[in-house]
């Protein structure tokens, strides 16, 4: 970034003058300053930056870009509290009245934007949110869209759409990423053209979950079919259809449908023609079994380049069987195995595995507990295990017992994680003396070549280096860990337990979770002897 006109402020100790500081050593300091939800919340990294660009007009000029880069419009539920906009809220609406009033300076800051997000504008029960700030209706938000003219990505959570949102977006040239989840598509009249998003460099685009979609199909199809586009995610099959029917020669690099019975001789037609393929995700929502279900047949030669796989087991012989893929990942995860676990599969389907060089695995509890994967998965060096939601109650114990005694122990795995439909149950999220019981007494029994274990969605367990039986708690998110531990306090989260004092020197720099964590822990949070 050019920063013309400006040199490095003065630096003095006393009365004595110091040598400069090259603004290239700012540049190169200030561009460590990246957002990362996993160790810091935005609301700090904000505050972080605004104090910087506060020092001097050389600092302001190299963080402003940064402070203005990702933004997000929320909205509020109505309720019956009356609500009384914060500092920041008429802040952001007085800024918004002088970017839709053409204000030069309010513009330029819009220039500087690049991740723009619009989340919670729809109300649950099909009511709309009233919008925070008031006096700001949405429509006003998506009218001034068109002012961000650098936004390359769009984000819209739980937003209603019209076709006013195609108009505004259709200005947008340098978008590479639009990601639509949960939304509400508008009514429209049958006369009413909805316009195409030009888009000429998107290279994303998501659409989950998303209400009324059907009259707008046409149009978020088109906008797809790019020779751009390089990922495709969407649940509504009839987006992804419309896509593969207009025969654009797109290569995609990621591909993420639901599998509709009579449309999959479309699906592998465009599978046949798309060998660029990386990442390759084939959802299956029916609740049916195995046996009728929908197969399809590929040529041969298609997918040569694909890497990662999730799809159904009975989906198996059709994209692996007689295909020489340089697999790595493979997601055996149905929708219905989190809700409705089946009982039975049959094994034969994962014949055509043995022969690919699979590093990472993910299976449904039944499938490893009761079936010999590692006759046919004896590369696998990462395994995830998923337990549907009914075993969501059940102890810590008993899960572990249940993979510990299963005909797929043989497994040389180098790191296994425990996944539930829910989240890690709140009775032993926090709980590490009964993981590292656990870990030590079941798991590194069970499973002596792992290094790793994940009991839980915040925390993990890492064996000493030189093969030890010594194993530490390590939590590689703190600002995730810090967010659940206060969400779970706030639904009935009365105790935890520490190890070694690991939770205690966490926080150790943040007073207010110190204090909570130590409260919870109570005389757990002294160090626990191995």
């Amino acid at each position: 970034m050019a920063v013309p006109r400006l040199s490095s402020p003065e630096r003095r100790r006393g009365h004595k003058r110091l040598p400069p500081i090259p603004v290239e050593i700012y540049m190169i300091i200030f561009d460590e300053l990246r957002y990362d939800p996993e160790d810091i919340a935005i609301a700090d990294t904000k505050s972080i930056l605004a104090n910087l660009a506060l020092v001097c007009r050389l600092f302001s000029s190299l963080i402003v870009p940064k402070l203005f880069s990702k933004f997000v419009f929320e909205g509020r539920q109505t309720g019956a509290y009356p609500h009384t906009p914060s500092d920041k809220e008429r802040a952001c609406a007085l800024w918004l009245q002088h970017i839709s009033n053409g204000d030069e300076a309010a513009c330029t800051l819009a220039n500087l934007v690049k991740e723009l997000t619009f989340h919670n504008w729809k109300a649950e029960g099909r009511a709309l949110l009233s919008p925070a700030p008031p006096g700001l209706p949405l429509s006003r938000y998506v009218r001034i869209v068109p002012r961000f003219e650098n936004l390359w990505r769009l984000e819209l959570l739980s937003v209603p759409i019209t076709r006013h949102f195609f108009e505004a977006v259709g200005t947008l040239q340098k978008l590479r990423t639009l990601c639509i989840r949960e939304c509400e598509f508008g009514a429209v009249d049958a006369a009413v053209v909805i316009p195409d998003i030009p888009a000429p460099c998107l290279t994303e685009f998501e659409l989950r979950e998303a209400d009324d979609v059907l009259p707008y199909v046409p149009a978020l199809a088109r906008l797809a079919a790019k020779r751009s586009l390089r990922s495709l995610q969407t649940t509504v099959w009839e987006v992804a259809r419309g896509v593969m029917e207009l025969r654009t020669d797109i290569p995609l690099e990621q591909l993420e449908v639901p599998l509709v019975p009579n449309d999959a001789a479309i699906l592998a037609r465009f599978l046949d023609r798309t060998p660029s393929l990386l990442d390759l995700s084939i959802m299956d929502p029916s609740d049916s079994g195995d046996a009728g279900r929908p197969c399809f047949r590929l040529q041969k030669s298609s997918l040569p380049n694909l890497t990662r796989l999730r799809c159904p087991p009975y989906l198996l012989p059709t994209l692996v069987q007689d295909r020489s893929l340089p697999l790595e990942q493979l997601n055996l995860i149905e929708i219905n195995d989190w809700i409705y676990p089946r009982v039975n599969a049959d094994i034969a389907l994962l014949g055509p595995l043995k022969d690919c060089s699979l590093r990472r695995l993910h299976v449904p509890v039944f499938l490893f507990r009761d079936h010999p994967l590692d006759e046919h998965l004896y590369r696998v060096e990462e395994l995830t295990i998923c337990f549907p939601i009914v075993d969501y109650t059940k102890k810590c114990e008993e899960n572990v017992t249940s993979i510990c005694s299963a005909k797929s122990r043989k497994l040389g795995v180098r790191r296994l994680e425990l996944r539930f439909y829910t989240g890690t149950p709140v009775h032993w999220m926090f709980d590490l003396k009964l993981q590292h019981r656990e870990v030590t007494r079941r798991l590194a029994v069970a499973f002596p070549t792992a290094t790793q274990f994940v009991l839980s969605d915040v925390l993990e367990w890492h064996r000493d280096a030189g093969g030890g039986k010594t194993w530490r708690p390590v939590v590689p998110a703190r600002e995730y860990f810090r967010s659940a531990v206060l969400h779970t306090v706030g639904t009935g989260l009365t105790k935890m337990t520490d190890f070694n004092g690991a939770l205690a020197a966490l926080f150790r720099d943040d007073r207010e979770m110190s204090v909570l964590v130590r409260r919870l822990c109570g005389e757990s949070g002294r160090p626990t002897r191995r």
